[in-house]
């Protein structure tokens, strides 16, 4: 994949072929709740701090989308992912619990661009 020092070459190009879209109360009375897969009416689900609960959606917006994929963990060899909360810690977490080999991206509200754009 790695091709020199700074350029990824893809034997396929990168496809989003699933989603996995989870939400809290603000979503859930946004003008599109229908759009999501679960929303939580719990902001903090039950966490004793927010980024432990945006640990817990990225992990449920990641299993939501495997299945309606029908992958397995297997399949996935990588993930582009990033938050808005600094340093990405949220992200960095819940893909250590995932086992899933992850590039962090940070690029505050460009973040879901960026990825586009690697991916």
């Amino acid at each position: 994949m790695l091709q020199g020092h700074r350029t990824w070459v893809f034997e396929n190009k990168p496809v989003i072929i699933s989603t996995g879209v989870v939400g809290g109360p603000f979503e859930a009375k946004g003008k599109i709740p229908e759009d999501f897969d679960t929303l939580h009416e719990d902001l903090w689900l039950g966490q004793d701090s927010y980024e432990k609960a945006h640990k817990i959606l990225f992990e449920e917006a990641c299993s939501r989308a495997t299945e309606k994929a029908k992958l397995r963990k297997d399949d996935i060899q990588f993930v582009l992912a990033g938050d808005l909360i600094n340093q990405i810690t949220p992200t960095s977490f819940a893909c250590r619990t995932l086992g899933t080999p992850y590039l962090g991206l940070f690029g505050a509200c460009s973040t879901s661009m960026e990825g586009l754009a690697l991916g």
